[in-house]
């Protein structure tokens, strides 16, 4: 009885804190001082907003309302609709992409976008590595509104990247200052910032396209998913996600909506290559054959998740779907570690975000247990994590991709992402690097889908990483706002939401 009184008390003490960060002004206040204003709730400040070198999921939500990109996306038909392009070509050999530009869009600041807009964001990005102009050797401005892509070589990926919500087009100039001035040309503008605290955007009335329903959206920081969940069911907060093991407690509130999604994202146990224990294949079979997979997804995510066998899920086009996980086999597990030479165990360390991983960590941590290994749990926050493993630090990680290529989901594996803070494993293989290599070049579908598989089938081979789960992504908010766009790629566009009767 005392350790729930206690555990009440703590959830109480949370709620009072999340609250107390807002400071007078708070999301209850702000409704009632401004009925045209919702309040979502982020689960990790939003300290910095570079589009090229900031990514956690709250970042996306600004880049989704207050910038736009070259291209659209429809999830449903795989198609890409114009946004600022209004159309687009490819030469036949790959070499040249032309996109040709909307002549009314406006920049927050009053001045006009252009052509050079697009040139220096290129610039930008192919200077930062941030990924998005894959085998792009630059871009020139034929005129006011028409760009073109050079290419070093065939990149079939261009198009895909050019979409994606870090594909934002920056303004001409704004170096390094964009992570804390957003200036952009969507349908939303900054209003007030008070980093640590809150981001008031509201409706640009100079937007090219239709003008949000929502005059205003104030993003709060929530970092517990209880105190989400309760400030939605209190009318303090508008839209918030939360995790699966939330959704019971969601579901019993009649006045809730919960929005649900399969989400293309693919959680996985990662392993660094360069370590004493994890360099040996023997080694990372024991570790796969240790791990109950559908223990994690029980536990953890109240079920709703898929096992994953390989890195890339079932819904996006190159997925390999005859290959088959490492069976749970806690005595092979014993055999393999025993004939590596370990029969003892060793120790590990376990990286991970907080609030996200936690309970995927101690099951981790118990199961290895249960063959030798000592894993200690090192749970960070959101940046501080992100900051050791993209370093190359971590010996153990859990992680996850998300996209609608799967060349993100496999370039992790490549020895050229080291230089970038991408291949957190430490990894250098001959052929998964020729097979990456070969599907960014190869323009037709099979073909690259075919090399796309020859990389899963090494890494599934080598033990490269334990493929753990694709999830569900919720998010919740009361009955009488809608349009709440959960994207599959976990993020979300705050873009169309609207109150209704």
């Amino acid at each position: 009885m005392k350790k729930n009184w206690l555990r009440t008390l703590s959830l109480v003490l949370c709620l009072a804190l999340c609250f107390g960060l807002i400071g007078c002004g708070g999301p209850g206040e702000a409704e009632e001082g401004n009925p045209e204003q919702i309040v979502i709730a982020t689960d990790v400040d939003l300290k910095a907003l570079d589009p090229m070198g900031n990514w956690s999921g709250a970042c996306y939500y600004i880049y989704w309302t207050c910038y736009d990109r070259l291209l659209g996306y429809d999830y449903e038909t795989g198609e890409f609709l114009p946004e600022l392009a209004t159309s687009w070509e490819v030469s036949e050999d790959g070499m040249e992409y032309i996109f040709h530009l909307r002549d009314d869009v406006k920049w927050h600041d009053g001045t006009q976008f252009t052509a050079k807009d697009v040139v220096y964001t290129v610039k930008r990005g192919i200077e930062t590595q941030c990924g998005n102009y894959p085998s792009v050797s630059h871009a020139e401005a034929i005129d006011d509104f028409t760009v073109k892509y050079i290419m070093n070589e065939p990149n079939s990926l261009v198009l895909d990247k050019q979409w994606i919500g870090d594909a934002a087009i920056i303004q001409d100039g704004c170096g390094d200052d964009v992570a804390t001035n957003i200036m952009g040309t969507g349908a939303y503008k900054v209003k007030e910032w008070h980093i640590g605290e809150h981001l008031i955007i509201e409706a640009n009335p100079d937007y090219w396209g239709e003008q949000p329903a929502i005059k205003e959206i104030k993003y709060v920081t929530m970092p517990e998913a209880n105190a989400r969940l309760m400030a939605v069911q209190a009318g303090d907060v508008h839209v918030a996600s939360i995790p699966a093991a939330n959704i019971k407690a969601a579901q019993e509130d009649e006045n809730l909506t919960i929005y649900t999604n399969q989400s293309t994202s693919l959680n996985y146990l990662g392993m660094n290559h360069s370590n004493e224990y994890l360099s040996n294949k023997l080694v990372r079979q024991a570790i796969y054959h240790a791990i109950n997979k559908q223990d994690i997804i029980d536990a953890a995510l109240e079920g709703y998740a898929v096992q994953a066998d390989v890195l890339v899920p079932p819904s996006i086009q190159g997925h390999a779907k005859d290959i088959k996980g490492y069976e749970y086999d806690v005595e092979k597990a014993k055999a393999l570690l025993a004939e590596a030479g370990y029969a003892d165990g060793f120790d590990l360390e376990l990286t991970y975000r907080t609030g996200m991983y936690d309970v995927q960590a101690q099951i981790i941590q118990a199961q290895l247990k249960e063959i030798g290994i000592n894993v200690t749990l090192d749970g960070r926050e959101s940046a501080a994590a992100s900051e050791k493993i993209n370093a190359g630090q971590s010996q153990l990680n859990l992680g996850y991709r998300g996209s609608s290529n799967a060349d993100y989901y496999l370039s992790i594996m490549h020895s050229d992402r080291m230089t970038d803070g991408r291949n957190i494993l430490n990894l250098s293989n001959e052929g998964i690097d020729a097979a990456l290599d070969k599907a960014k070049t190869t323009i037709d579908t099979d073909a690259r889908t075919q090399e796309y598989i020859k990389c899963q089938q090494i890494a599934h081979d080598e033990v490269v990483v334990v493929p753990l789960y694709s999830g569900t992504v919720f998010n919740i908010s009361p009955k009488n706002l809608a349009g709440v766009q959960l994207l599959p790629t976990s993020g979300s566009d705050h873009r169309q939401i609207h109150w209704v009767e």
